[in-house]
This record gives structure tokens, C-alpha cells and sequence, in this order.
């Protein structure tokens, strides 16, 4: 099971990837606000961290609630918890 901060840093890599640069993520950056990702780079950024968890983020209905980076982590860790 991966730790917050190791999904923080999977999230800042794959964010980085997409955007370029060398921008710091903090939880609590709002994904659409301050990050200015697209729909289609979420799902990108989505699909990677799936990859990493071997859960389903996507297909989560809680995941329509999420707007930081934090919730995206309490997200992932849920799922790897099974829950």
C-alpha cells in the first residue's frame, strides 16, 4: 500500500509530465483552480495513479466529490484499503 506522500509524488510526477515544469503539489491545490487541468488530463493523470494502486479511481462515485489534490489522495487511499 502506498503512503500519502509517496502518492503525492506519483501525483506531482504525472502533473509535471503533463504540464511540464517543476511545480511542488500540496494537497490542498485545487485540481481544476490552481493546477488548470483539463478534463482529459485528469482522466490521464487518473488512469496512471489506477495503474500504480490497482484499484479504480474512476469508476468511484466518490470521485465526482473531489477537488484538491488531498481529496484525490483520501480517494486513492480508500481503494487500496478496499473500501
Amino acid at each position: 500500500m502506498l503512503t500519502r506522500e509517496q502518492l503525492l509524488e506519483m501525483i506531482q510526477t504525472e502533473y509535471r509530465e503533463l504540464k511540464g515544469g517543476q511545480r511542488t503539489l500540496r494537497e490542498s491545490d485545487s485540481v481544476v483552480d490552481r493546477l488548470e487541468i483539463d478534463s482529459l488530463q485528469a482522466m490521464e493523470l487518473l488512469h496512471a495513479l489506477e495503474d500504480e494502486i490497482g484499484g479504480s479511481l474512476i469508476g468511484d462515485s466518490r470521485i465526482q466529490k473531489v477537488s484538491t489534490v488531498g481529496d484525490i489522495i483520501d480517494l486513492a487511499v480508500a481503494v487500496q484499503a478496499g473500501g
